[in-house]
């Protein structure tokens, strides 16, 4: 008698010890299917571009979700649904093939270069404790787009005449998004995302030197970049700097051109503006926020860290306030 109660109790504990290994299978495999649910590609995407947000590159973060919107979520919806793991460099070639064959080879750089990123960042995470903690869960351990060729950028040439110039500078109003306009040109050919973040404090009226943050690139902190301006410009920045003490508001005005336009009129202002006083191309490259070095004989004295501004509260506005 009490070996069959031994033998039914032994019985029922393989029964009960079967059905929880069966029920931590089933778990595991829910688990597994919601990780893989989660750590997609279009996942992984997403999480890159709230990467870049977290580390204040909002433009960058805004551009990479358009361009993995349109050419990863919608036009490889398949792909983009599947672990992001598990892709291969034939996958990442099929995906950046269709927009460089639809004729927009820029557009195909700027997509791999964006999934090359977010794979790198994911693969580095486990290990860096100042990266981002989503990105750490996709398990990723090799880059697939290491293996597709970089997309060369086809250089523009074409810079506008001197009377080209003379007339684009000529149509501009004195109305704030045009101040701005004409400010890009007489500073070089600024970036107008730069010039926009300029506020009073970065004007230095004693050596009529402007500056800028130069935040392009994989730095974590802005670049100072210091921009001696001749007469004319010098004098626009005093009228934007009596404007902005004067107005005091936060938002900045829609005055940026097309980004082909805007490109054109960068190397018509270096090549017109510079090239006619015969600064070296290294000065030139300076001042153009293209490279650093060689910059002292542009500057002709030392940037004061007081300067007439500092008298009283530097006021936090932008020299682009809008009124």
């Amino acid at each position: 008698m009490k070996n069959l109660r031994e033998h039914l109790e032994a019985e029922e504990a393989a029964r009960q010890a079967a059905e929880e290994a069966r029920k931590a299978a089933q778990e595991a495999a829910l688990a597994e299917a919601q990780a893989q649910r989660q750590s997609t590609l279009i996942a992984l995407c997403n999480a890159y571009a709230d990467a870049l947000e977290q580390q204040g590159k909002r433009k960058s973060a805004g551009n990479a979700r358009s361009v993995f919107k349109v050419h990863v979520e919608k036009a490889h919806p398949d792909l983009a649904r599947a672990p992001a793991r598990d892709m291969t460099p034939r996958d990442m070639a099929t995906i950046i093939r269709r927009v460089r064959e639809a004729g927009k080879e820029r557009t195909a750089g700027v997509l791999r270069s964006y999934l090359r990123a977010a794979y790198a960042m994911a693969i580095r995470a486990p290990y860096d404790s100042a990266a981002n903690a989503t990105m750490a869960t996709f398990a990723v351990e090799m880059n697939p787009v290491d293996a597709i060729p970089t997309i060369p950028v086809r250089a523009g040439h074409r810079t506008l005449s001197a009377a080209e110039l003379r007339d684009y500078l000529a149509a501009l109003s004195d109305e704030l998004p045009d101040l701005a306009l004409r400010l890009a040109v007489l500073a070089g050919g600024q970036r107008m995302s730069q010039l926009l973040r300029t506020r009073v404090a970065d004007y230095n009226e004693d050596t009529q030197t402007l500056r800028l943050w130069d935040t392009k690139g994989k730095r974590r902190e802005p670049r100072e970049h210091l921009i001696p301006l001749a007469p004319k410009g010098a004098a626009l920045v005093a009228q934007l700097i009596e404007r902005a003490i004067a107005t005091s508001t936060k938002s900045a005005p829609h005055c940026r051109p097309g980004k082909r336009t805007w490109r054109r009129l960068r190397r018509s202002a270096s090549a017109t503006s510079l090239l006619s006083r015969g600064e070296t191309a290294e000065q030139r490259g300076c001042v153009f926020s293209k490279r650093m070095w060689g910059y002292g004989p542009l500057i002709s004295a030392p940037l004061r860290p007081t300067s007439v501004f500092s008298a009283h509260s530097e006021p936090s506005v932008n020299l682009g306030d809008p009124e």
